[in-house]
């Protein structure tokens, strides 16, 4: 049996930057660059790693984006090879809380990432890709054993540098 691409979780901010983020011009050459989000969904369409798309993380994009935004990213997606992650029965949700609830509360300190941060601590993505370093930071990042946290250009960068063999066979940037 092949081993499976990487398992890669992303933050709503990730998805919605996809879609809203606009190329900005370098400042030394002049050429535009993607924003670093919509990389990773370009990215994703190549099938070099698995995106993980939590229940709480889609409520959240559909509640931010128009609906034409949302065809945009749903158009993206499509192309993706999706991992949906369910929310959690209340009994699993409630083992987290009492097994690891206030040191993730300390990381996260949002409420609203909260339910995110536990289907991501359940899910055990091989990365969590998030844009908002303040809620998900180091601190999470410690909670979730080998589950590495990163931004969307680091990512991109551990891609360039072939995390895995599968990206490295699939041609990624």
């Amino acid at each position: 049996m092949a081993d499976l691409p990487p398992l890669v979780g992303v933050d709503a901010c990730v998805l919605i930057e996809s879609v809203r983020g606009r190329p900005k011009r370098d400042h030394t050459s002049g050429a535009l660059r993607v924003h670093p989000s919509s990389a990773l969904i370009r990215l994703a369409t190549t099938h070099a790693f698995r995106l993980l798309l939590i229940d709480q993380v889609r409520l959240q994009v559909e509640d931010d984006l128009n609906e034409a935004d949302l065809a945009v990213l749903e158009t993206s997606l499509a192309e993706c090879w999706i991992v949906p992650f369910q929310d959690p029965p209340p009994e699993a949700l409630r083992d987290v809380l009492e097994g690891v609830e206030p040191r993730l509360r300390s990381a996260i300190r949002h409420v609203g990432d909260f339910a995110i941060g536990a289907c991501v601590y359940l899910a055990k993505p091989d990365y969590f890709v998030s844009s908002n370093r303040a809620h998900f930071n180091q601190a999470f990042g410690r909670l979730l054993g080998e589950t590495k946290i990163t931004t969307p250009k680091r990512f991109i960068a551990l891609v360039r540098q072939g995390i895995g063999r599968h990206i490295r066979e699939q041609g990624g940037t």
